[in-house]
């Protein structure tokens, strides 16, 4: 093992809560099932099947440690699986002990476990336990909650460092540490602890890394936005607050405003739009502050290109309003130093729900693209020749007959 994979062992269990699993019962032969049948109860796992040093071989023939290896897999967050060996004297000075911890080990990688999170050891017998082969595993504590998962659309998932990620809904407490995903035609609102909005657009992976409040109106937000669109609205905090969104080539620090962030890895890009207030970005030890209105972008280990001004909204011409065919056309004017233009439809005015997102050149689109009959909520946004999106415009509500 290098030192840092040790070291990073040792920060786990650090961070881990320790639970034991043992294996007791009637004899393999008289269960029809591998273990005689493995359950989870309080930490624990409980199996049919006695687990000694001396059948350690025969136990990992006969399934038995599949059987647990796929225990183990369905509890999420474990971090750290250890086989015990714990015999008399004897054995563990003949190498027998370890020896038998260490094929179950390995029983356990072939079932399935990750081969770096499994090890084994011969320790000593402790007073008053009885000699056999225990199984220690390492769940990884949840930190505090710091977020909820509002309104999605899509697939999202969740979960703690280093743990597979679930599927979550709206309602769902996300916790300090964890990552938030989003699938390919997805969108994410999250309302942080500070009452800030964080809006995860489609194919994004973001992490709550700390969320910090005092007593006395301190705020310490640290986000990490490793692909994807993110836009924002952050609440006003006192002159020492810090909210920071930390993407693979540049930091920007945030004052109480709105501003998306963009963050490319393939492109190794990191692109930050401001709409209101002000966002500091900072990259190769030089920084740029763009107030409300302008935008700037990180290539690379290169500093922040100088502010640039964003593209006024576009002046929406039809519909505003009332009930419109599938024949009809969504219609604007055009704005100044725009090479495309994003429209947005969804069924409500956050733009969550059966929401989409197209790119047209054009100053139109037909209505026959949204797709059932109902009221609806549309907007379009300019984007500049280098990708930056300027001001959305006003939000319009249409319906559609069937």
């Amino acid at each position: 093992m290098s030192r840092r994979a040790a070291g990073l062992a040792a920060a786990v269990i650090a961070l881990a809560a320790i639970c034991v699993v043992v294996l007791s019962g009637a004899a393999l032969a008289a269960e029809p099932a591998p273990c005689g049948g493995v359950s989870l109860r309080d930490g624990r796992v409980v199996s049919g099947v006695p687990l000694t040093v001396e059948r350690a071989r025969e136990l990992t023939l006969n399934g038995c440690m599949a059987s647990i290896a796929s225990t183990l897999l369905a509890e999420p967050g474990i971090t750290s699986v250890t086989v015990a060996a714990r015999a008399e004297d004897k054995a563990r000075a003949d190498g027998s002990a370890l020896a038998a911890a260490q094929q179950v080990a390995n029983a356990l990688v072939l079932s399935g476990l990750p081969e770096h999170r499994v090890s084994a050891v011969a320790p000593l017998l402790r007073a008053g336990e009885a000699p056999g082969l225990y199984v220690t595993y390492a769940v990884r504590r949840r930190g505090r909650t710091v977020g909820t998962l509002v309104s999605s659309r899509g697939q999202v998932s969740a979960g703690a460092p280093g743990a597979e990620r679930a599927a979550v809904a709206p309602g769902a407490r996300l916790a300090e540490g964890d990552w938030v995903e989003t699938g390919a035609d997805a969108v994410a609102v999250i309302a942080l602890e500070d009452g800030s909005r964080i809006r995860l657009g489609a194919g994004g992976e973001l992490r709550l890394k700390s969320v910090l409040l005092s007593h006395q109106g301190l705020r310490r937000v640290r986000l990490v936005l490793t692909r994807g669109r993110i836009e924002s609205i952050v609440r006003p905090a006192g002159a020492r607050s810090q909210f920071e969104i930390m993407s693979g080539t540049a930091v920007a620090g945030v004052r109480g405003t709105t501003f998306r962030v963009a963050a490319d890895p393939v492109e190794v890009t990191t692109r930050v739009e401001t709409l209101e207030g002000l966002v500091g970005l900072e990259a190769a030890s030089a920084r740029v502050d763009l107030p409300g209105g302008s935008g700037s972008q990180v290539v690379g280990d290169q500093p922040p290109e100088p502010p640039r001004d964003l593209l006024q909204p576009p002046k929406v011409a039809a519909p505003l309003r009332g009930v419109v065919s599938s024949s009809k056309r969504l219609e604007w004017a055009p704005a100044a130093g725009a090479a495309l233009y994003r429209v947005e439809v969804a069924r409500d005015a956050a733009f969550v729900q059966e929401y989409s997102s197209v790119e047209t050149r054009d100053t139109e689109l037909g209505v026959g693209t949204v797709p059932a009959a109902g009221r609806w909520f549309w907007r379009v946004t300019a984007v500049d020749a280098d990708g930056f999106s300027g001001f959305a415009s006003k939000t319009y509500a249409f319906e559609l007959a069937p």
